[in-house]
């Protein structure tokens, strides 16, 4: 929570000397003293939905770090989608990112641009209401700032502006809970808050004087032409495009393809792409020739307390610290139900450098009488955990989601990265999406098929019989003493007597597992000796 804290404070920057609120019925804003306390605690509470807050963008030398347009004043849902659509569309086209929201109202959209350094206010405003008003959406618009840059001499703050990302609450309007506050995508589904951080890009300010001129040079009706021409179907579009006369300038200018994605092309095309990803566990990679496999559905399964989610983000982890030596990257998408970003990342830092979780979360390592070595050691791990931890994006789901979200998300991710290989894996998927399980299945499958990637859920093990087929390799880890006594009788099983010569060694750990491993393509079943260290969250194979 500190870090999505941290970030949104620095992606929403504004006045530190105050922020806005409702007290008595009415809005009004509060004073800081102590920003570097009182910011991330007002945050806490309006994620959380206790407090609505806003920032005021407006800073007092007259600039700003974002602006905010709000389609609120039509009583029309739709049409207040399309115009912040519209609006968008149009900024993309001057080469400026915006994002939309869907504010807490039930009709209005709010449209948002991010700066990389100060944008003088006056200068934004006349950039916004000259593309408003070629669109003719001028009377329809809030915009923040509110003041001109000479008002920062008067000592003026402009209005606040409220933040989006507020909790689940039903006061003052629709929060998280209803889909509200939240941002949109280009098929107008909401994003979850890591997963909209992660994608929202600033814009350069030196931007805005090239929009007034390219607004001011043109007229409206030929604005308009273009904007159609955008959001044609493709092959009226190029019918549109073949009636053009043809440009015959060949210079650098027009030829804009990006080195780096050109050169990730050409490998992806010379590359075998359909080559299987390792889960960095030898005897599984074997038993699975080679790793989990493009375009098909991997389970790992197991009642309760058998650590489906501590195996399954072993794999991330591995897969992900591999990358160094891949032409291409592997990005892991990794959605979960439990736990947030931080709670994974403080499990992957126990297991990589065999720390005590326990001790790592209270603290309690610091009045230890080896506290200076479990810092050095704590700092050792944090480096080796940073060099391959952007390529895992962890999304927190705390309600029901559609199918379609997850493969447009890892599109986008995709696209970021430039590369086409995307590993997902999926707590709880059955709680997570509102179809059946056969239907979620189905349509995971096709997910996998449609991205050529693949696919690994992790559910309690209660899987239909009438799923057989659908699912290519489930993985059944089994932690039940019971079980593994049996099996370490059974002398003629491999993995029973891997299990006997390490019998005493064992006895140093917490757990031993079986994975019991089917693969559908050969209809059998393979057991596989493990160890699991649970104080480090570690897995290890015999």
């Amino acid at each position: 929570m500190d870090k999505l804290i941290n970030d949104i404070l620095t992606l929403f920057k504004g006045r530190t000397d105050r922020i806005g609120g409702v007290a008595r019925g009415r809005s009004m804003h509060f004073k800081i003293l102590n920003p570097n306390q009182e910011m991330p605690r007002y945050l806490l509470r309006h994620l959380k939905g206790h407090q609505r807050i806003g920032f005021y963008n407006f800073l007092s030398d007259g600039t700003c770090y974002w602006a905010l347009l709000e389609f609120e004043k039509k009583d029309n849902e739709k049409q207040n989608l399309e115009d912040a659509f519209l609006l968008k569309r149009t900024l993309t086209e001057c080469g400026m990112r915006s994002y939309i929201e869907r504010s807490s109202s039930d009709t209005g959209f709010r449209l948002w641009i991010f700066f990389d350094s100060p944008a003088s206010s006056t200068l934004l405003r006349e950039a916004l209401h000259i593309v408003l008003h070629k669109l003719k959406l001028e009377e329809h618009v809030n915009i923040y700032p509110t003041e001109e840059k000479s008002r920062a001499e008067e000592g003026a703050c402009g209005e606040f502006a409220w933040l989006p990302f507020f909790g689940d609450s039903d006061i003052m309007g629709k929060g998280l809970k209803h889909g509200h506050t939240l941002f949109l995508d280009d098929s107008k589904k909401v994003i979850p808050i890591d997963m909209a951080i992660e994608l929202i890009k600033t814009n350069d300010p030196m931007i805005l004087p090239d929009i007034i001129t390219y607004f001011s040079e043109r007229p409206t009706r030929e604005i308009k032409k273009e904007i159609e021409k955008l959001e044609m179907p493709p092959e009226k579009k190029e019918e549109i495009i073949q009636k053009e006369e043809p440009v015959h300038n060949l210079d650098g200018e027009n030829q804009e393809m990006n080195d780096s994605v050109l050169d990730n092309m050409l490998i992806w095309l010379t590359s075998d792409t359909f080559s299987p990803i390792p889960t960095g566990f030898k005897s599984l990679d074997l038993l699975l020739d080679g790793g989990l496999q493009n375009s098909k559905l991997t389970e790992i399964k197991g009642g309760n307390s058998v650590e489906r989610t501590i195996f399954s983000l072993q794999i991330a982890d591995q897969i992900a610290s591999y990358n160094s030596t891949r032409q291409l990257p592997v990005v892991i998408f990794y959605i979960s139900r439990r736990f947030d970003r931080e709670e994974l990342i403080l499990k992957s830092l126990s297991r990589t450098g065999e720390l005590n979780e326990v001790s790592l979360e209270s603290k309690k390592w610091k009045s230890e009488p080896n506290a200076d070595d479990f810092m050095e050691q704590l700092h050792g791990t944090i480096s080796i955990y940073q060099s391959y931890a952007h390529w895992i994006k962890v999304v927190n789901v705390r309600s029901k989601i559609d199918i379609d979200f997850i493969e447009s998300a890892a599109k986008q991710l995709s696209y970021k990265f430039n590369t086409p290989h995307i590993v997902m894996i999926i707590e709880d998927p059955f709680l997570i999406f509102p179809d059946d399980k056969v239907e979620t299945v189905i349509k995971l499958r096709t997910v996998a098929r449609d991205l050529n990637i693949p696919l690994l859920i992790i559910n309690d093990g209660e899987t239909k019989e009438d799923m057989d087929g659908m699912i290519s390799v489930s993985i059944e880890l089994n932690t039940s003493g019971e079980a593994i006594n049996n099996l370490i009788k059974d002398k003629k099983s491999r993995c029973a007597i891997k299990l006997e010569e390490r019998k005493e060694e064992l006895k140093k750990f917490e757990k031993q597992v079986i994975l019991r491993v089917y693969k559908e393509k050969n209809d059998s079943i393979v057991l596989l000796p493990f160890i699991m260290k649970k104080v480090y969250n570690q897995f290890v194979e015999i």
